[in-house]
C-alpha cells in the first residue's frame, strides 16, 4: 500500500490541496512501498550504488546519467548490508546529500533507512520542502512528482540530538525522470485561470 498526498505550490505559498489533482507548480508526495510512484512515473533513471566499490567517495560516477553529487561533506558507498534491502548497497550521506541534475527533472524518489527531509530547487530558487519522512527502521520510500521542473535536490536528516550531534542520512537507491507526467489541473488552478480571465 502507498500513501499519496498532494501539495499545491504557488510562488512562496504552500497550500494542502483539497482536490484530486495538483495545482500548477504542485508536488505530489508518495510514501509506502513505492508502487504508486513507479506506476505514475514515466521511464526513469536509477542509481543503486551496487556498481561501485565499497567505501568509494561518490561525486561524478553517475554523470553519464546527468546527475552529480555536489554536497561537500562526502558521500560513501556502504554494503553489502541488510540496511539496504533493495540490493544490499547504498550511500552514507553524512549530514546531507545534494544531487544536481544537468536537465530539468519532473520526478524523484528514494528508498532509505531512518528519516529524511527532501528540498527541491530550480537553480537557487526554493520550490518545495517535504516534512521529515521515514522513521525508525529500514526500507522507507519517498517519491515526488511535480508539474514544475526542478534541477537540484538537497536531502537532510532530523534535528541534532541532545548533545548537538547532527542526524546522518543514508540511502538505498535513487530514481529520477526528466520526462514530465501527463499534465494535471486542479480546481485551484481553474480558479486562478478564471480570475485572470476576468481581469
Amino acid at each position: 500500500m502507498g500513501c499519496v498526498s498532494r501539495i499545491a505550490v504557488h510562488t512562496t505559498l504552500l497550500v494542502p490541496s483539497l482536490f484530486c489533482a495538483m495545482a500548477d507548480g504542485g508536488f505530489t508526495v508518495f510514501q509506502g512501498d513505492g508502487a504508486a510512484w513507479f506506476q505514475a512515473t514515466p521511464p526513469f533513471s536509477e542509481v543503486t550504488f551496487a556498481d561501485l566499490p565499497l567505501n568509494m567517495l561518490v561525486t561524478e560516477q553517475y554523470a553519464g546519467l546527468g546527475v552529480h553529487f555536489t554536497d561537500t561533506d562526502g558521500n560513501w558507498v556502504l554494503g553489502p548490508t541488510p540496511t539496504y534491502p533493495q540490493d544490499e548497497f547504498g550511500l552514507n550521506g553524512n549530514v546531507s546529500v545534494e544531487l544536481t541534475f544537468d536537465a530539468p527533472m519532473w520526478s524523484f524518489a528514494s528508498f532509505f533507512p531512518g528519516k529524511a527531509k527532501f528540498a527541491f530547487f530550480h537553480g537557487d530558487l526554493p520550490m518545495f520542502t517535504s516534512e521529515l519522512l521515514g522513521g525508525s527502521g529500514t526500507n522507507f520510500f519517498a517519491g515526488f512528482t511535480t508539474d514544475l521542473a526542478f534541477d537540484r535536490v538537497l536531502i537532510v536528516g532530523g534535528p541534532p540530538d541532545i548533545f548537538g550531534n547532527p542526524d546522518k542520512v543514508f540511502f538505498d537507491d535513487f530514481y529520477f525522470s526528466s520526462v514530465p507526467a501527463p499534465a494535471r489541473l486542479s480546481g485551484f488552478s481553474v480558479l486562478l485561470l478564471s480570475s485572470r480571465r476576468r481581469k
